[in-house]
């Protein structure tokens, strides 16, 4: 059996490419729990209680009886590969693979259309979807290291910005993208990228580059620019940030999947967030400059962003989402950059200026931490 995702949907074909996915929503995410271990015994105990907790025991066995039924006529074809006995539940080892799917869009679109069927389903998918990034992420790393000792600075890059669109706070993916700047000889590309996720890095987490990397940054731009007397791109130069949220926003209008759209358009708001308190401080001490030279200069700390948001997950959570359509569980929202969906379990954020927008809950656990 193989199993991939075809658009928001998990799917899973024999070898023989005969197209074997359940109809019910339950016994599919009964198949995904137990591919995800396969060879593993389940308990049925355990799949009962994550799948229909909510029912009382012999209930929740009796679904199970049903979604198995429903799971071995879809799957047990040319062999038996979906396995029982009284208090366990597996699938076979030898005859199951993954189709490997994109590495930018893995963690996320794994099994997309199992959202929302259990809160402890929920939590095993997220904790799934976190152990499938990282290891999209060391595949990522291992493969650019290798393209870096061939010094392959371009393709390297083509990986680094997958690496950046799972986690882009990722240092191992900034020295990695810097070393690959070096590879191409841009000093100035590699003050920009530390600049990026620098800035990043503090807005959302609160925290600096390592010393490692702050050492790598200027070993490769000292190297390069050993014989130039030009200085590289400064760490507060707003305008560096200013164009790349443009960019974000351009990347974000040919993206042709949502998750690709919100991650462009989430970096973007961060760039545009950075760029502004840099271009008013800067305008700030030219006419500190202008009034006083002798002024001495002092220490600031930037202000911490507080944001109010809602979870949202029906009609009537929040008066800014409004219905699709009749039944419909999803909704939209109108924001400065257009219309956007709405699902259950996104959160509504209100901006600075009142407008608002939705995001993702994983998306939403990286960049905000509640205030206590």
């Amino acid at each position: 059996m193989r199993a991939h995702t075809s658009g928001s949907f998990a799917v899973y074909s024999t070898s023989d490419g005969s197209e074997v996915t359940p109809t019910g929503r339950k016994t599919r995410a009964l198949l995904a729990y137990l591919v995800c271990d396969p060879g593993a015994k389940i308990p049925k105990a355990r799949i009962a209680g994550l799948l229909w907790g909510d029912r009382a025991e012999p209930q929740a066995r009796s679904s199970l009886r049903q979604a198995l039924c429903e799971l071995r006529v879809a799957v047990n074809r040319s062999h038996e590969i979906v396995f029982s006995d009284r208090e366990h539940i597996w699938v076979s080892t030898d005859a199951l693979r993954e189709d490997p799917v994109p590495p930018s869009s893995a963690w996320q679109d794994a099994f997309q259309d199992l959202d929302y069927i259990t809160p402890e389903f929920d939590q095993w998918l997220a904790a799934e979807r976190s152990r499938r990034s990282k290891r999209c992420t060391a595949a990522l790393k291992r493969e650019a290291e290798v393209l870096l000792r061939m010094g392959l600075g371009d393709e390297t890059l083509a990986l680094v910005e997958q690496m950046n669109a799972i986690d882009p706070h990722d240092e191992d993916a900034l020295r990695l993208g810097m070393e690959a700047e070096f590879e191409r000889g841009h000093p100035a590309a590699i003050a920009e990228r530390y600049c990026a996720t620098a800035a990043l890095l503090f807005e959302d987490l609160g925290v600096r580059p390592s010393e490692e990397t702050r050492g790598l940054r200027d070993r490769l731009i000292r190297k390069l620019t050993a014989n130039d007397q030009h200085e590289p791109l400064s760490e507060t130069d707003p305008e560096y940030f200013a164009r790349r949220a443009g960019e974000e926003r351009e990347a974000a209008a040919r993206t042709e999947t949502q998750v690709a759209r919100k991650i462009h358009e989430r970096l973007a708001e961060r760039y545009e967030q950075v760029a502004v308190p840099l271009i008013r401080s800067n305008r700030e001490l030219e006419t500190l400059d202008e009034h006083s030279s002798a002024a001495e200069p002092a220490r600031f700390l930037r202000k911490s962003l507080v944001i109010q948001a809602v979870q949202w997950f029906k009609h009537g959570d929040h008066a800014a989402v409004f219905a699709d359509r009749a039944g419909s569980p999803t909704g939209h929202i109108e924001t400065p950059e257009g219309r956007l969906r709405v699902d259950p379990g996104d959160w509504i954020i209100t901006g600075v200026t009142g407008e608002h927008y939705p995001c993702k809950p994983h998306i939403f656990q990286q960049l905000y931490a509640h205030e206590r």
